[in-house]
């Protein structure tokens, strides 16, 4: 049986006891001077698929061990002081995209019947906003925090077919396109460093664990029909871009 919203909630309820446990130790006293800043970044990923598949007029799921992809996006958004000295909210929206050769094999052209040896690749495209807690150690000018959030994202899978030679693309081939709307689990960990009065950076890593496809596949592949569902779970490495709100300064 593939995974299910049960397991967001699961994880989304871990992440909350463990920031309720953890945050007494925070050892800050003084306000975060980056809550209420603005922030723009980009991001590189890997995630690992796990896909599932389930035939017309058979009860189980079948597991599909597919290849990982890189997901490539970029985010904008602003953080928010929550009053707490050691606790901040940040949220952003963002964009992604990213594409994985799924396999070689041959088709036949429709035209002349010839076979050809053809790369399948799938691609996504994402778009979505995120939430995320960040509990703050300041250490010797830096800002340590760990992170916990949610998010909700809309995928849009489709797949290519092209010639394993040249790559060019087999435009008669028409692999579909489906779309997914997913809720998101989010934890991470990250560092803040103040440049100057005006700029800040930020490097963090994040593991996201989604749904990026759920949906109907009929084609030639599975003339019989198959339900199709798949979930990433992400690694990413992100860099931002903090900046104060209009007017306004890290330093004094």
């Amino acid at each position: 049986m593939p995974l299910s919203t049960n397991n967001i909630l699961k994880s989304a309820i871990a992440a909350a006891i463990f920031l309720s446990v953890a945050a007494p130790t925070a050892l800050s006293a003084q306000p975060d001077p980056l809550s209420g800043a603005y922030v723009a970044g980009a991001y590189a990923s890997y995630s690992l698929r796990e896909g599932y598949r389930k035939y017309d007029g058979i009860d189980k799921y079948r597991h599909i061990d597919d290849t990982n992809p890189f997901i490539f996006g970029g985010v904008l958004g602003k953080r928010f002081a929550l009053g707490i000295p050691w606790l901040r909210l940040q949220a952003t929206a963002e964009g992604a995209w990213g594409t994985v050769k799924d396999g070689d094999f041959y088709v036949v052209e429709p035209t002349n019947g010839d076979n050809i040896l053809a790369s399948l690749y799938s691609v996504y495209t994402t778009g979505g906003l995120a939430a995320e807690a960040h509990l703050l150690f300041p250490a010797d000018g830096y800002t340590y925090f760990i992170s916990a959030g949610l998010g909700e994202h809309a995928i849009l899978s489709s797949s290519t077919l092209k010639t394993a030679s040249g790559g060019k693309e087999i435009d008669w081939w028409d692999g579909g396109k489906t779309w997914a709307l997913s809720p998101s689990v989010n934890i991470g960990l990250g560092v803040d460093r103040v440049v100057n009065d005006r700029r800040a950076s930020s490097l963090s890593y994040n593991f996201r664990f989604w749904q990026s496809m759920q949906g109907r596949m009929v084609d030639e592949l599975f003339p019989m029909g198959v339900d199709y569902s798949e979930f990433l779970f992400t690694h990413m490495i992100q860099l931002q871009v903090v900046l104060p709100a209009a007017g306004g300064r890290f330093r004094q």
